[in-house]
């Protein structure tokens, strides 16, 4: 870790008050900058801490908080217990530090978790990542779809987001259709009454309910959705894909992941899928 302090110039007179911290082993494996605004108030005769930042790169955060570090991150007892480092390399015997600003060492590791949270989360909500759990929808005889909602994600841990989701996206509804098709498959979602909808599976002609059908269809539907939403460099996860299904669907679906990944570029670049 680098430390530094910075004094206001007008007091700069006052600087024989402080001692540039000194190098500490890098406990945590994290490079920044930890520094101090401090002024001089002339009539108590005392200096203060106007705020403590910390630099990352070529952010600066101020005002830290410590609270958001919790035991299943970093143990509390081990920071206090690395505590006494600081007086070795820190003397503020002349320098009152207000009490927030005490567990400096805390307070640090605090900013980095939170820096690395919100890259993380940031990720996630920009759909880089998708997850099909190992436990998707259970087929349902009725569907009350909500014409307001627009569903750029997929839960597959409902069916509900997925019958909105063949409803309302054309492009990923015929792409997986044109899939289902070579086994002679067709999904639509009709309107039942209002807000009510069916999941139609057609199968030689016949028009059945997705209830009345092979679970491993409503098994594998969530799967075809994922792919054929996840944006280009993406990352999808997916357990257990081929649970309820036969053999050759298995077979087909692991040629679909290979085609998924299949692109093609147009005469402007741009990326497209195959399907």
């Amino acid at each position: 870790m680098e430390y530094k302090l910075t004094i206001h110039q007008k007091f700069s007179i006052y600087s024989d008050f402080f001692t540039f911290l000194k190098p500490i082993k890098d406990l945590y494996s994290v490079s920044g900058v930890l520094g101090y605004n401090l002024k001089y108030n002339p009539q108590t005769k005392k200096i203060k801490v106007e705020d403590q930042y910390v630099e990352i790169g070529n952010k600066r955060f101020i005002h830290l908080d410590s609270k958001g570090i919790s035991s299943d991150i970093l143990d509390v007892d081990v920071i206090k217990e690395h505590l006494h480092f600081l007086k070795d390399a820190f003397e503020y015997d002349s320098l009152k530090l207000n009490e927030k600003s005490k567990n400096l060492v805390s307070r640090y590791i605090a900013l980095f978790f939170n820096e690395a949270y919100d890259i993380i989360a940031e990720t996630f909500e920009n759909k880089n990542i998708n997850y099909v759990s190992p436990l998707r929808a259970y087929p349902q005889r009725y569907y009350l779809l909500d014409e307001a909602n627009i569903n750029t994600t997929l839960n597959t841990q409902s069916g509900t987001s997925l019958a909105e989701v063949l409803k309302k996206n054309t492009q990923v509804n015929s792409r997986v259709n044109a899939w289902l098709k070579k086994f002679g498959l067709r999904v639509t979602v009709k309107e039942f009454k209002d807000i009510i909808h069916n999941i139609k599976i057609n199968q030689n002609n016949l028009d059945l309910d997705i209830t009345d059908v092979g679970f491993g269809i409503s098994q594998v539907l969530p799967i075809l959705v994922q792919g054929f939403m996840s944006n280009n460099k993406s990352l999808t996860l997916i357990e257990q894909p081929e649970i309820h299904l036969h053999p050759k669907m298995q077979a087909d679906l692991a040629d679909l992941f290979i085609d998924i990944l299949k692109l093609a570029a147009d005469k402007k670049g741009k990326v497209k899928k195959v399907y």
